[in-house]
């Protein structure tokens, strides 16, 4: 016989809402006859799922359709989603984001949270992750909660030197393998060290690019193979490291970002050499690089060769830092109010404390709001039109 607490008045409630609510099982279609729907309804009660999850092929259908789902009874499955729940919300997740996890791990759904996922907690905070890390953390990795974590922190922590480096990795690595980590960390980073290239170097290449740790140490040898021979990059070279991405390109993908710099008039040697001297310009999406194309050759009107010696330009945010800029630059000249003419490659390098004291500050008392007009040049959300009113 079912006992109700103090602790167990959710799973009453729940034992009595399932019980009003037979019409809803019989009104279910056929072809959902192998999933829960009692589970449904828990989960919608719970996190606001449909009380009919569409039986696709998402992990919840699947996971609803289970045989580990129908084997377990409606006041334990209530129960549990309650302490998950619970234990979501205490660190900081909302309704939203708890769904995000779930519907990525549904397995959680089944976890025990005193045995499971608070050691996991203890570990990540005992490294120094604040309940906004672990949201982050979480939300960009929910697989980390059914995973041991051990193993591929002490192997960041023994490469990458501090714990702090270790939550930066774990903070910003989407899909991470942690299996994977502790398994091939250590080979590719001696692979590296083969090299010639430093620890310091290699330190901070993972920081910005974990993912590319976790491959085979065959395949990142090859991968370094290919920098040499594809790319032409010594290994000796700064942009040895950066370049080695763009082998985990397919070559149906890379050869379509250059086929971007092709329409635009650029040669196949214009577009190794950009290559050779930062491999970053080809990480870009094809509807990025094009979007820049247009509007630094053809707005701007530089040529291929301008752009490949002045290949940062290439790199920064355009609607951050670069339209703003330029437009800046029209609407000083369109006021006369510069009395010489700029090298833009030279404007958009600078800072932005030194592009507001150079352009922006000296005029404030001839145009009052020009700060509010620099400010409007730059778009809140991306792919607002910007005016020079």
């Amino acid at each position: 016989m079912l006992k109700f607490g103090r602790n167990h008045n959710l799973q009453a409630l729940y034992f009595i809402h399932c019980f009003c609510r037979p019409l809803l099982y019989s009104t279910l279609p056929s072809s959902s006859s192998d999933s829960h729907p009692s589970l449904q309804i828990i989960l919608a009660d719970y996190l606001g799922f449909p009380n009919k999850i569409p039986l696709s092929s998402t992990k919840l259908s699947l996971f609803l359709q289970s045989q580990e789902a129908k084997k377990v009874s409606n006041s334990d499955f209530a129960k549990n989603v309650d302490s998950i729940v619970k234990f979501f919300k205490q660190i900081g997740f909302q309704q939203s984001q708890i769904r995000k996890v779930i519907s990525y791990d549904p397995r959680l759904l089944c976890t025990n949270v005193d045995k499971t996922l608070n050691p996991k907690i203890k570990l990540l905070k005992d490294l120094g992750f604040s309940d906004s890390d672990l949201v982050h953390a979480i939300l960009a990795n929910p697989i980390m909660l059914n995973r041991r974590l051990g193993p591929a922190i002490d192997a960041l922590r023994e490469v990458v030197g501090t714990d702090q480096n270790v939550i930066k990795i774990m903070r910003r690595s989407k899909w991470l393998s942690f299996t994977a980590f502790a398994k091939h960390l250590f080979p590719n980073v001696i692979l590296l060290q083969n090299y010639g290239i430093s620890s310091d170097k290699i330190t901070n290449y993972i920081l910005q690019q974990p993912s590319l740790f976790l491959r085979k140490t065959d395949l990142f040898r090859d991968m370094l193979i290919r920098v040499e021979e594809k790319f032409r990059i010594p290994r000796n070279s700064a942009m040895f490291l950066p370049a080695i991405q763009l082998t985990s390109f397919k070559e149906e993908t890379f050869e379509g970002k250059c086929d971007v710099y092709k329409s635009f008039g650029w040669t196949q040697s214009d577009i190794m050499t950009l290559t050779r001297k930062n491999p970053n310009c080809l990480r870009y999406s094809e509807a990025g690089i094009k979007k820049k194309l247009d509007f630094l050759m053809k707005e701007v009107g530089y040529e291929p060769s301008y752009l490949v010696s002045n290949y940062s330009l290439l790199t920064y945010s355009l609607d951050n830092r670069i339209v703003p800029r330029y437009r800046m630059l029209l609407f000083l000249k369109e006021k006369s109010l510069m009395t010489r003419d700029y090298n833009f490659g030279n404007v958009a390098r600078m800072t932005e404390s030194m592009f507001l004291m150079k352009f922006v500050e000296p005029f404030k008392d001839i145009v009052p709001h020009i700060h509010q007009v620099y400010r409007h040049l730059i778009p809140p959300t991306q792919g607002k039109a910007a005016s020079l009113c």
